[in-house]
């Protein structure tokens, strides 16, 4: 910091750097709290796409078998 001769924009510069690292700090806690609060998004995601594909299974071995027998 001894680059600025001005001790304003020395001291705007600081306190901009300051709050950016408070900021940056941050991110890791508000990550996992949105991790968190998506998880019963995501599980209700997997049931319904399992029930989905279970599903789309059972239809595709009836097809097969309408398909044996005839």
């Amino acid at each position: 910091m001894k680059l600025y001769k001005s001790d304003d924009l020395r001291r705007s510069s600081q306190q901009k750097l300051r709050n950016i690292k408070i900021r940056y700090e941050k991110i890791p806690a508000d990550m996992h709290r949105t991790e968190k609060s998506m998880e019963l998004v995501l599980r209700s995601f997997r049931d319904n796409f399992l029930f989905f594909m279970h599903n789309l299974n059972a239809q595709a071995i009836g097809s097969l078998r309408s398909e044996f027998l005839s």
